[in-house]
């Protein structure tokens, strides 16, 4: 074993210079995409999850203007709190695991016999390159069985193209089976793969890898080309979309009499990112002005990553005696998150950035409560402030500061003619930069299907245009 090891980190260390991609002489002949009507996959790690609206909103959008795509996963998560939607993608997901050692030494057979030198190569590449902060023979092994096991599957449902809309691990044996196939591997970078350091080692072997990459985010693209080392691989900023026809906001009347407490809402996973403590701070100062109003939290804890910050919250949550004003209602259907929504005076998500890196970059929730025409507050960092105009579709205070988010729920609450515009222009906004049915348009380009075969379709939205003024 203790042989084993040297030679892997003589591997590293010595063979860095082995190429991405073999020569194209000696590369299998390359299979023909069929542009008329391309096969995507899509490959994550779990699929659906409840936090990740966006990705199933996505594949959708793209299913229904046409593209053939088949999503392929490790497994599913949150299935109890799935909705009728969620788990019908569950019955079209095809399921990787557990691996089948028997199908997998099939697959390896296979691939060894067609491309004995395409096989040895793809391995040799896993084995020379850092894809994380650790790395060992076992853990080479196990990526390069991910990305046979995963090609095998994409070939046997006769995929043209493989996407990832994560720059994770997923993505890295997504491109990893691309290369063993001789098909395009494309990727979409978006928060957490992008600003966490930890997973910037891979991403550069997938940045350089790519046919293309999405970002959901103007902010993000700086951050991506410093990655890039040599290659001008093109990027696309293709912001998330929802079907607006889902979110239909409630009559908002003037109350009657004696106002009735503010409801606040905020929708978020319990990570520090999300900035939960300093709304914990604002609460208590809104109490301490003899403010009336409720205040819900409606996500679940990120568990093991956060567990740390989610006890912390409880410990502020009881050290500021707010459990009479302040729920954590945990993780809920999106079915209750509408209903959330439409109960709701006042949207809040107090982003800041995390002391690992980690940041919300578009949050989608700030989305679809600016779509149901809530006022909404966050800050102004990342990728927010292409959503929320400050003073004209909603508030934005500075990270970290609870006595401005107290001041900014008082003044929503004390003008409310204000609180409708916002709400009002809210709404628009998100139907002039954030409709599903239009950014798709953008990615049926990307995956070879044009916009004219999707019918009733209006043209393609001028995405340089969209940016203009964030």
């Amino acid at each position: 074993m203790a042989v084993r090891e040297r030679l892997h980190a003589t591997t590293i260390s010595r063979w860095s210079w082995w190429p991405a991609d073999l020569p194209a002489i000696l590369r299998p002949g390359r299979r023909a995409v069929r542009l008329a009507e391309p096969r995507v996959a899509y490959y994550v790690w779990h699929f659906p999850v409840l936090s990740q609206t966006f990705v199933r909103r996505e594949i959708e959008a793209l299913r229904k203007h046409g593209v053939s795509l088949e999503v392929f996963a490790e497994a599913a998560e949150d299935v109890d709190l799935l909705d009728e939607r969620g788990r019908a993608l569950m019955k079209t997901t095809r399921y990787l695991l557990p691996i089948d050692p028997e199908r997998l030494a099939h697959y390896q057979r296979e691939f060894r016999r067609e491309s004995w030198l395409t096989y040895c190569h793809v391995y040799l590449y896993v084995m020379s390159r850092r894809y994380g902060l650790t790395k060992t023979l076992g853990r080479d092994r196990a990526l390069f069985e991910q990305g046979v096991y995963l090609a095998g599957h994409l070939r046997e449902a006769g995929i043209d193209r493989v996407h990832s809309p994560w720059g994770d691990r997923a993505g890295f044996a997504a491109m990893l089976a691309a290369k063993l196939l001789g098909i395009p591997f494309s990727m979409q970078v978006r928060a957490h793969d992008l600003h966490d350091p930890s997973y910037h080692q891979a991403l550069r072997e997938m940045l350089a890898g790519a046919e293309f990459v999405i970002t959901n985010t103007q902010y993000n693209r700086p951050f991506i080309q410093a990655l890039m080392t040599g290659r001008g691989t093109e990027i696309h900023t293709i912001y998330h979309g929802i079907d607006l026809a889902e979110f239909a906001p409630p009559e908002r009347l003037p109350a009657t009499g004696a106002p009735p407490p503010t409801r606040i809402l905020c929708v978020a996973r319990l990570a520090e990112q999300k900035g939960l403590t300093h709304l914990l701070d604002a609460c208590a100062l809104l109490r301490d002005r003899n403010f009336r109003f409720t205040c819900d939290v409606i996500g679940g804890a990120e568990e093991p990553l956060y567990t740390a910050y989610w006890q912390r919250l409880k410990k502020k949550h009881r050290h500021l005696r707010l459990g009479s004003c302040v729920s954590f209602r945990g993780a809920q259907p999106f079915a209750a998150v509408m209903e959330a929504y439409r109960a709701a005076d006042v949207f809040v998500l107090p982003c800041v950035v995390a002391r690992d890196g980690r940041r919300d970059i578009t949050p989608n929730v700030v989305i679809e409560a600016m779509a149901m025409k809530l006022p909404v507050i966050s800050t102004p960092i990342s990728g927010v402030v292409e959503i929320v105009e400050h003073g004209t579709s909603g508030l934005l205070v500075p990270p970290g500061d609870p006595v401005g988010l107290a001041d900014a729920v008082e003044r929503l609450a004390r003008d409310r003619a204000l609180a409708t515009m916002l709400g009002e222009n809210a709404r628009r906004r998100i139907e002039s930069r954030f409709d599903g049915d239009q950014n798709v348009l953008a990615r049926l380009r990307l995956f070879a299907v044009s916009p004219a075969e999707a019918p009733g379709q209006p043209p393609e939205p001028s995405m340089k245009a969209s940016w203009q003024g964030s």
